[in-house]
């Protein structure tokens, strides 16, 4: 177990402790279900993995915040999902018994090498902390560089955040209820921190520490100065949560503000990526649509797999017309599925989401019945869950909400 080291931003005694406590518990559960010679490395990564995670202040004591991130690298590819239930069985009582969240998962250090690089890999590469095992395996994996990142993980980072804010369209009516509150509220940042991480990465300056790249957006003159303070704020409200300021807001009022200023980061994030600085959302989704098939059809190979997508997923006629005809109709599901997120989120203040065909489109490809924003919100949920995230229905579950169409 690491020694003198500093898992929070702050440095508060009584959260570095409480934090290489939960650190030690989870090590001494690993061993013991994990053979030595099976495990490459447990790994520390997010916040706490950088010396960078928040806390908060409960009476007179200071807690650790954010979710703890683990990562078991195996040596092997085999069991992998087995290995995984094992683990996260074992952890159960201590999750139970502990004030933050344990996350942990499973993968094989051949995976890590041979996989493309990511950013969630880049952050992990140069920020993490290596708790069992090889603490030379994971700074080896050198192709994990900021260069490296493809445009669309940026992109994919950006959606998965503006999706809490789908998430929040649903808890905003029970936010009276003070747990439910804070959750919108954490929703928030996470998403203002999401949006500003991508910005920065397509305007050439990413960085894997939080604290650099809250330094980063503070000094760009060419970022608006309303943004470059709520990103200011967020970040700050990840290092040290002050609930209470915000819980006397209108929330509603907040999250419609807070949209309306994420739409126009979300729509620079994607002229830049897409090159195309006359981009609007009323054209959006074709040229989403033909820079995803003409980047990932180069070969046989790919566009074999599509060719595959399109026979698995059978898309209704109509389905096939709204992703432009053939050629958009190649696209499965979770490939087209974050190209909709600005219909979703943005349509109850923007013309061109709200009355465009995109809107229209979106519904369609959603599978949406109703064409209410609390129906098309709900419908891209449970296409979320189905085709990109199962476990989003354990948080929805833990929050008593639903996402089931209703039924007249």
């Amino acid at each position: 177990m690491l020694a003198c080291t500093t898992f929070t931003y702050h440095g508060k005694l009584q959260a570095e402790h409480y934090v290489q406590s939960l650190l030690e518990h989870v090590s001494k559960i690993v061993k013991q279900h994990i053979p030595s010679q099976a495990l490459t490395a447990l790994v520390l990564l997010g916040g706490y993995g950088r010396g960078e995670g928040g806390t908060i202040q409960v009476n007179n004591t200071y807690l650790p915040h954010n979710n703890l991130d683990l990562l078991v690298i195996l040596r092997r590819d085999n069991r992998l999902a087995h290995w995984s239930e094992r683990l996260n069985n074992a952890l159960s009582v201590l999750r139970g018994n502990s004030s933050i969240g344990i996350d942990l998962s499973v993968i094989s250090d051949k995976q890590l090498r041979k996989s493309g690089c990511r950013v969630m890999w880049y952050d992990m590469r140069l920020g993490h902390k290596t708790l069992l095992g090889d603490v030379d395996f994971v700074p080896s994996l050198t192709h994990c560089k900021l260069s490296a990142i493809p445009d669309w993980d940026i992109r994919d980072l950006l959606v998965n955040r503006g999706s809490l804010l789908v998430i929040n369209q649903i808890l905003l009516p029970l936010a009276k209820q003070r747990t439910i509150a804070k959750t919108v509220i954490k929703h928030m940042m996470k998403a203002i921190i999401g949006y500003g991480d991508a910005l920065l990465f397509f305007l050439g300056d990413y960085h894997w520490s939080y604290a650099q790249k809250r330094q980063n957006m503070a000094e760009r003159k060419d970022v608006d100065e309303a943004f470059r303070r709520l990103y200011d704020e967020a970040m700050a409200f990840r290092f040290s949560p002050d609930y209470e300021r915000y819980l006397c807001l209108d929330l509603a009022a907040w999250s419609r503000q807070l949209r309306k200023i994420l739409a126009c980061v979300h729509l620079r994030c994607e002229r830049l990526r897409l090159n195309s600085e006359e981009l609007t959302w009323e054209t959006y989704l074709d040229q989403a649509i033909y820079h995803s098939l003409r980047r990932d059809c180069r070969s046989a190979r790919q566009l074999a797999r599509r060719v595959r997508d399109r026979l698995t997923q059978r898309h209704s006629s109509e389905q096939r017309s709204a992703l432009g005809g053939f050629p958009g109709s190649l696209m499965a599901v979770r490939d087209y599925l974050p190209l909709l997120l600005p219909a979703v989120i943005y349509s109850d203040f923007s013309t061109t989401c709200c009355e465009s065909s995109y809107r229209q489109r979106s519904r369609l490809l959603l599978n949406s019945t109703s064409n209410t924003p609390l129906a098309i919100a709900k419908a891209y949920l449970r296409a979320w869950r189905q085709h990109l995230d199962p476990n989003l229905s354990y948080v929805l579950e833990k929050l008593a909400v639903s996402i089931e169409e209703d039924v007249l």
